[in-house]
């Protein structure tokens, strides 16, 4: 049976009142499609201003089938602790660098990452990506290095179309971008598209920096340019292990002692992790939506996922951890999705409850990445 969310509870009672005056609202969903499920920051009618808005935690989801009760709450953060563009928050104080910009035209995404900016323009608009630089090359003053291509409509196949077009500055292939107080490493190489890390997951890494803390250990598959890990070290957390296919990405983070980064397929990784009877308290699975192999096996997040995360359960303590599940499969619902994740928990013999979604923010650019994040038992 599939989940289905009935309300939603917004809390603002953490808002500084001497800006905003605390409130209360109530939205009630329309079934198991809710957007609630893909929820990215307040509503349209909220107070606050488009700088101000922040990434919301969805907390206590209500499952037919899991029981609970209660409704949805979604807490907000204070304004800044994880703003979008020119927002200050942690260690330093450093600006958030890392940001999109609305690009105002149709089919053209524009993202900063400190030094440098992307345009993406998606496959198939008109002009492409040099006929549409000049409508907003106004966004990026400031920035030295601007690149664009064409935008694939999954993630996974970034790399499989055009190469990517220098429009300002000069080239640049690494370099450092700051997000709430964190420095993230950064590069663009040859022909890659890919900075390392994504405006949309930055409610991910706030989670994991706020919930580094104590001595916990974490597993990061598919850890791309280790941006959990990084904030999750930042964080407080002293053990985890990363493990891409890519090497490029995996030196981009030393965590030093207690960490480590494993080269290599992500499944072929957890069925050794498995047979040593390696264990973590919080495992984070983003894979891409499909993808080939080294060995030429193919991987589709809309049928492998289920049996992924079912191989992961024995890699969390018997009594009880952490999993974060992320998609970036724009075609699949989030209700479908969540079904898939707890169909492979429960099959892996455990008992799971969705404790958190994650959502986009105002930076998430409807890509339809989904986050969940679950308590296993």
């Amino acid at each position: 049976m599939e989940a289905s969310i009935r309300s939603v509870t917004l809390d603002y009672s953490n808002i500084d009142p001497s800006k905003h005056p605390a409130r209360t609202g109530n939205l009630i969903t329309k079934g198991v499609e809710s957007e609630v499920l893909g929820a990215t920051s307040f509503s349209p009618e909220d107070p606050f201003s488009a700088s101000e808005r922040i990434m919301c935690y969805v907390k206590r989801v209500v499952q037919r089938d899991g029981g609970g009760g209660g409704d949805v709450v979604t807490t907000a953060g204070r304004p800044g602790d994880m703003g979008g563009k020119g927002a200050v928050g942690g260690v330093g104080g450093r600006r958030n660098e890392v940001y999109r910009v609305n690009s105002g035209v149709e089919g053209v995404r524009c993202e900063v990452y400190g030094e440098v900016g992307l345009v993406r323009v998606d496959e198939g608009t008109e002009g492409g990506v040099e006929g549409n630089w000049g409508k907003v090359e106004g966004r990026f003053e400031g920035v030295e290095t601007v690149y664009g291509y064409c935008n694939r409509k999954d993630r996974s196949r970034m790399g499989g179309g055009e190469s990517k077009v220098l429009l300002k500055g000069g080239a640049k292939e690494r370099w450092e971008a700051w997000e709430n107080g964190i420095p993230y490493s950064c590069k663009l190489e040859g022909n890659s598209l890919s900075v390392g890390i994504f405006p949309d997951s930055r409610g991910m890494r706030w989670w994991c920096r706020e919930n580094g803390g104590g001595k916990k250990r974490m597993l990061n598959l598919f850890a791309h340019g280790c941006g959990y890990a990084k904030a999750a070290k930042e964080g407080g957390m002293g053990k985890g292990t990363n493990v891409d296919i890519d090497k490029g990405w995996l030196e981009l983070f030393d965590g030093g002692e207690g960490w480590d980064n494993v080269y290599g397929d992500a499944g072929e990784w957890v069925e050794k992790f498995r047979k040593r009877g390696s264990q973590w308290d919080i495992i984070i699975v983003d894979p891409p939506s499909s993808s080939v192999g080294k060995n030429g096996k193919r991987w589709s997040s809309l049928t492998d996922y289920p049996s992924l995360v079912t191989s992961l359960t024995s890699l969390l303590p018997s009594s009880g951890g952490t999993l974060v599940t992320i998609s970036n499969l724009r075609s699949q619902s989030p209700s479908k999705f969540h079904d898939s994740v707890l169909k492979g928990i429960k099959e892996g013999g455990r008992k799971g409850t969705l404790n958190t979604v994650v959502g986009e923010g105002e930076d998430g650019g409807g890509m339809g990445v989904k986050k969940y994040i679950w308590d296993v038992e």
